[in-house]
């Protein structure tokens, strides 16, 4: 538990630092191909021992300068320790979008299929239909390059997941 809050604080003190270094960053432009991952912590829920490792994939295209259509696949672990307890993570891959309310906050939804990450996973029944939503603020913007500080859920039948990562994206 005490190197899950060293690993939270450290994400929350670059998430600071990192506007410092970019006070000379440029507008960012939004178009064609997208593309990103994150990397963070979070938990699956139900959870004995949480919080544990999470991460994202995306890859898409702009419709828009403020609004993009992708393809998400996210993991987050669960941090159980033995087969069958139920919590071993949540893994989704899901079609969404993401829009730009503001210059640099955006928000994310989608729908799509889940599993769960354990060692008995080895059913069609375990798969099931899943959401996800999220947030993110972009702290570096240069460029078609963005580096954002994000906030995910995903929900799936008796399963739930949250997410808090550093997010790379290339628009």
């Amino acid at each position: 538990m005490k190197s899950a809050r060293v690993a939270l604080g450290s994400v929350a003190l670059l998430a600071l630092a990192v506007p410092v270094c970019a006070q000379d960053s440029q507008a960012i432009t939004r178009e064609g191909f997208l593309i990103g991952f994150a990397v963070g912590f979070g938990a699956s829920y139900p959870c004995d021992t949480c919080p544990s490792g999470a991460g994202s994939f995306h890859v898409g295209a702009m419709a828009d300068p403020r609004v993009a259509v992708l393809a998400d696949i996210s993991v987050v672990g669960g941090g159980g320790d033995s087969v069958g307890d139920g919590s071993r993570g949540l893994g989704v891959l899901a079609l969404g979008a993401r829009f730009w309310p503001a210059e640099r906050f955006w928000l994310q939804g989608g729908i799509g299929i889940s599993a769960p990450l354990d060692d008995e996973f080895d059913t069609v029944s375990d798969r099931s239909w899943a959401g996800i939503a999220g947030a993110g603020f972009e702290v570096v913007q240069k460029g078609r390059f963005a580096m954002d500080v994000q906030l995910r859920g995903a929900f799936a039948d008796g399963r739930q997941s949250v997410a808090l990562g550093i997010g790379f994206g290339w628009h």
